[in-house]
């Protein structure tokens, strides 16, 4: 190993070295030159193993492939976990039809508004999206909304179906505020202008399944939810 020759060497040396010193104390001293000079070779002398045994005691794997440094970030890594990281909120809405609405709806009227497409949705945004992002948010999952002439946030009091008005936050109607102020409760959205339709609303075929019929009168199709209205003004039904 490569330990073995410097050991070697460095008791070589250090025979040398005493050889030297026992022949200089054999000689009567006339100065203290001869005693700084033994040091400084012996200190040479230690320095030099030092140095040897130092460059043999670094550690190299056994297969003698040094390993590459690897890098210290994964950049696309620590992209995703900063999207992973950001935190949602998630809010329960509740768009009601009637600018005068006072109190929380009924059941027949929370399924009115259901079959609407408006009552109660759940409306999910990241913790740091602005009091715009709710409205286009709001928008989207209430089309009708934008036919009112604006609108009002409002809240039910625990034990209570009286509904009261929410007051704008310091910045704003954001994600973030109406979570802190109704908790687990709802948010309720009343238009201001103008009353909101209350017809069904009629899916796109490519939005949602429509379950269709035939009608064995006059054998056209007709969605199922039609088939019943069609059967009174068929003619070949009334024939």
């Amino acid at each position: 190993m490569a330990k073995e020759p410097a050991l070697a060497e460095a008791a070589r040396l250090l025979s040398q070295a005493a050889s030297s010193l026992i022949n200089q104390s054999s000689q009567p001293s006339t100065s203290g030159d001869k005693q700084q000079a033994g040091e400084s070779e012996g200190c040479l002398l230690f320095a030099t193993y030092n140095q040897a045994n130092a460059s043999t005691s670094r550690s190299v794997p056994l297969n003698g492939n040094i390993p590459q440094r690897r890098a210290s970030t994964n950049h696309h890594a620590k992209a995703l976990k900063r999207r992973k990281s950001v935190k949602e909120i998630s809010i329960k809405f509740f768009c009601l039809a009637s600018t005068t609405q006072r109190d929380v709806p009924n059941n027949d009227e929370k399924q009115q508004l259901l079959v609407a497409g408006l009552g109660e949705k759940k409306v999910t945004l990241q913790a740091d999206s602005t009091s715009s992002d709710v409205v286009a948010a709001l928008k989207e999952t209430y089309p009708k909304l934008t036919d009112g002439g604006g609108y009002e946030f409002m809240y039910a009091k625990a034990s209570s179906r009286q509904l009261s008005v929410i007051d704008e936050g310091e910045n704003g109607y954001t994600i973030e505020f109406l979570k802190q102020f109704v908790g687990q409760g709802r948010v309720y959205i009343r238009p201001i202008h103008c009353d909101l339709d209350l017809k069904a609303m009629v899916k796109a075929k490519d939005q949602g399944e429509i379950i269709e019929e035939i009608c064995n009168h006059c054998m056209n199709i007709f969605p199922l939810n039609k088939l019943r209205e069609h059967l009174y003004l068929c003619p070949e039904n009334n024939t």
